[in-house]
């Protein structure tokens, strides 16, 4: 139940979250869990165990308003909370690409 929940939470807050700020969520959320909160927020997230714990870790130090460093832009990639998609549903068919399937020799046996 609670991978679901964070893994919702992900999914609205995704496209306003940096690197960092998606850390540090993700580290908080792990704590909230609490026992195997690492495990179930990486794997509701898809981040790396290394990341949570690496928020989590920061969080516990405390963050102040004078941490805050230039973080790397969004990218305008596939996001990462998305399913994936295939890219063989992508390409032509066959004839598309210039080659008939009757043109083709079929060879059955060992000979």
């Amino acid at each position: 139940m609670a991978a679901q929940t964070i893994r919702a939470k992900c999914v609205a807050l995704q496209p306003v979250m940096d690197e960092r700020v998606t850390r540090l969520w993700a580290g908080a959320e792990a704590g909230a869990v609490g026992e195997g909160g690492i495990a179930i927020v990486g794997r509701a997230t898809g981040l790396s165990r290394t990341t949570v714990r690496a928020g989590r870790d920061e969080l516990r130090a405390g963050v102040t308003a004078d941490d805050v460093v230039a973080v790397r832009r969004g990218s305008p990639r596939r996001d990462p909370c998305a399913p994936p998609t295939s890219t063989y549903a992508k390409l032509p068919p066959d004839e598309a690409r210039g080659a008939s399937l009757s043109n083709r020799r079929v060879k059955r046996g060992a000979c």
